[in-house]
């Protein structure tokens, strides 16, 4: 199977011409009042301000997702006009939008490549993979801002996280940057003891009541529909399987999804259930746009499997979750995927079919391998624990902080 880039370019190139002859007709416009070309001043430093904890807002809503933190501070847009201004000054002199340090910070660490940076402190920039460069048919990123902003961090910054030794060397032979300063600390993967330690009972009737499906009876996907997750070759590996379990799709629709996602509408996807003498239409692959962190956790537990055969990654977070869930995995043969997943994975060539195939009937069929699969995934996951991966990050702190 192969990927057609050509409506891509075509498509860019189109948007160019016509913004192109719309700016010639506007200039062409004796009517139209000129403005004069602004010319870059000087980098506005944001100042932040305390936010106060103070328990008068009811957040328990979003309990599992606040971070565990001292304090708080907000600087307004920050990120997205740091982006905005830093895209529109490609063609003029780039540069960092600057934030006041007004709380005396030592270390700054930006979870996400951003260009921005915090005043008299060390800017550590966490960059997870490289998509952008190393799939550049898979993601919309204007290529040329995103190699020059991650260019510049690589120049600028204190110290750059990864969290793979695959996206590491990646990092390394993009840029030119000292080995030294590109530290791979992995991800730091938990699930809350609360959530896997539900009844199997409960669980059982909580599948079935809210998806319709038997607990370790189905094949789980679960992630952004988009290009790098090999969704279309994994759907035409599942139709010519012949398992007779279904295939669950859960995510939102990411970017460039439209084709991964045809062969829901084939009829070879639909069967009929007759049931108490009504007759229902069932669909082999099914999609759940959306599901609660808990309900998601309880997917993952039940099924028989969790498919996860990426083109690339920089880490592949629920291969390790599916570990923890005491799950089988399936995964791709290549790159951070299998770095990851080591000798507790199926691991199969994302780009053959077949292989994806043979892999997800095995799982499905053989007890003995997903007791084998099951056991090893538990041992492995252990190497992505928060204390480990807290040990890691410190010694960054410690390195990029040395006088």
């Amino acid at each position: 199977m192969e990927a057609d880039v050509a409506p891509l370019f075509f498509r860019a190139a189109a948007t160019a011409r016509s913004n192109h002859q719309l700016r010639a007709g506007l200039a062409a416009d004796p009517k139209r009042p000129r403005r004069p070309i602004r010319k870059p001043g000087k980098v506005r430093t944001a100042r932040p301000f305390s936010v106060p904890l103070e328990g008068k807002v009811i957040a328990r809503q979003y309990a599992g997702r606040l971070a565990v933190t001292d304090g708080v501070w907000n600087a307004p847009n920050v990120f997205y006009n740091a982006d905005i201004a830093y895209a529109r000054r490609l063609r003029l002199r780039r540069r960092f939008n600057a934030i006041a340090n007004v709380f005396g910070s030592d270390v700054a660490h930006w979870t996400y490549p951003m260009p921005v940076k915090l005043n008299n402190a060390r800017n550590i920039y966490t960059i997870h993979d490289l998509v952008p460069l190393r799939l550049p048919f898979a993601t919309l990123d204007q290529k040329r801002v995103y190699y020059r902003m991650i260019e510049r961090l690589c120049r600028e910054a204190d110290m750059i996280v990864t969290v793979s030794e695959t996206s590491r060397r990646d990092i390394l032979s993009f840029f030119d940057i000292a080995p030294e300063k590109v530290v791979n600390t992995y991800q730091s993967v938990e699930i809350p003891k609360r959530f896997l330690d539900i009844d199997e009972h409960v669980l059982k009737e909580e599948l079935l009541g809210l998806h319709d499906v038997a607990y370790k009876g189905y094949v789980l996907f679960y992630g952004a529909v988009e290009p790098k997750k090999n969704l279309a070759r994994l759907m035409e590996a599942y139709m010519s399987s012949g398992l007779d379990m279904p295939l669950l799709i859960v995510g939102k629709d990411g970017w460039l999804f439209e084709k991964d996602m045809e062969l829901l509408d084939m009829p070879s996807n639909c069967y009929e259930v007759e049931r108490d003498g009504v007759t229902t239409r069932r669909q082999r692959i099914r999609r759940i746009d959306y599901v609660s962190f808990p309900q998601l956790i309880n997917l993952v537990r039940g099924a028989r499997m969790v498919a996860m055969p990426s083109l690339y990654e920089g880490f592949g977070l629920p291969i390790v979750e599916a570990m923890l869930c005491g799950t089988p995995v399936m995964t791709a043969d290549l790159g951070a995927t299998c770095e990851v997943a080591g000798d507790a994975a199926v691991l199969v060539d994302p780009y053959d079919t077949r292989a994806i195939r043979d892999a997800m009937i095995a799982l499905c069929r053989d007890d003995e391998l997903c007791a084998t699969m099951t056991a090893k995934g538990r041992e492995r996951a252990k190497a992505f624990s928060p204390e480990l991966h807290a040990e890691r990050l410190n010694a960054v702190y410690m390195q990029a902080t040395k006088p």
